[in-house]
């Protein structure tokens, strides 16, 4: 499940409205995943030596699925882009699948792209399928112009 799936459906209504997610599909094939990339807190049950350092490049990102139960996190060096922690995982209320490596590897390699690619606007939502994805952040998207809208 999303974390903010408020946010998501203003930012869907957009994109829907500017046929993005449409030509997205006839090119691609029908998106079938959503995920929610974020900067986040630790959490204060996970333990772990190293905290946010901001300025230093220190942050942590959360991870949420719009198909699966659980969410996860790293604390992440994004001047170095090495993880600073192991993965956290949380359970969330629902009744679909848990995450998995893959959800994982597909996670760190989608957050490392796009900052890499000056994309550091959070939250960013990445639409995919098996064979692509189409990662949208606020930068791309104004949401106070979603709300005029």
């Amino acid at each position: 499940m999303l974390k903010d799936k408020k946010y998501y459906n203003l930012v869907k209504k957009q994109l829907d409205k500017d046929k993005i997610l449409e030509k997205f599909e006839k090119n691609n094939g029908k998106i079938t995943n959503v995920m929610e990339i974020d900067v986040v807190n630790i959490p204060d049950n996970v333990k772990i030596d190293q905290k946010e350092d901001h300025e230093n490049g220190i942050y942590a990102f959360g991870v949420s699925f719009s198909n699966l139960k659980q969410n996860a996190g790293v604390l992440l060096d994004i001047k170095e882009f090495k993880p600073l922690s192991p993965f956290w995982i949380f359970n969330q209320n629902t009744n679909q699948k848990d995450i998995s490596q893959n959800d994982l590897k597909f996670f760190m390699e989608t957050l490392v792209e796009n900052i890499e690619d000056g994309k550091t606007n959070f939250p960013i939502f990445v639409f995919y399928n098996n064979k692509n994805k189409l990662s949208i952040s606020p930068q791309a998207i104004d949401p106070l112009d979603i709300l005029k809208k």
